[in-house]
């Protein structure tokens, strides 16, 4: 008897944190919907630990430093532009954050860009990682990576 009762208790609480967890999701779709500027916000960093030893410029070509500076950009234009997501660079009444923080390989190109989308309460609505490889796990390169990385993006606001 006691054996059946913890098994529904078991279950009724699975099911009940399951519903929780779901009718979470749903209302951060909801937020992330009614938003409607997004401020976008930058920041890159060399991963260190792939590469010990490295300087954070050493052996990266100047092709490579270029795409690792035009990268934001061309995101924020891909997303702006061919997903029509509200992203401004410059309104400081925005009501959520895009925050990406892009990791570099030490001697050049992107590894993965980390991807927070925040109200302007600090709430976290969704979060995702985008690794700088395609589906045959081959290193996307030029422009094509953000590309890549916005049409992620883009899912999280359903915007594909």
């Amino acid at each position: 008897m006691r054996r059946i009762l913890l098994l529904t208790v078991l279950a009724s609480s699975h099911l009940f944190f399951n519903c929780a967890s779901t009718n979470n999701a749903a209302r951060h779709r909801l937020i992330i919907s009614l938003i409607k500027s997004w401020q976008f916000e930058y920041s890159s960093r060399v991963d260190q630990n792939a590469e010990p030893g490295y300087q954070s410029q050493r052996g990266r070509t100047a092709a490579q430093l270029k795409g690792e500076l035009q990268f934001p950009d061309l995101l924020f234009t891909h997303l702006k532009n061919r997903y029509n997501v509200p992203v401004t660079k410059d309104d400081p009444q925005a009501q959520g954050q895009i925050r990406l923080e892009a990791i570099t390989f030490a001697n050049g190109g992107f590894k993965f860009v980390d991807v927070m989308l925040i109200d302007n309460k600090g709430l976290l609505l969704a979060r995702t990682r985008v690794w700088n490889v395609d589906e045959r796990n081959v290193v996307i390169h030029g422009d094509d990576f953000p590309e890549f990385a916005a049409e992620t993006i883009a899912d999280l606001f359903g915007s594909k």
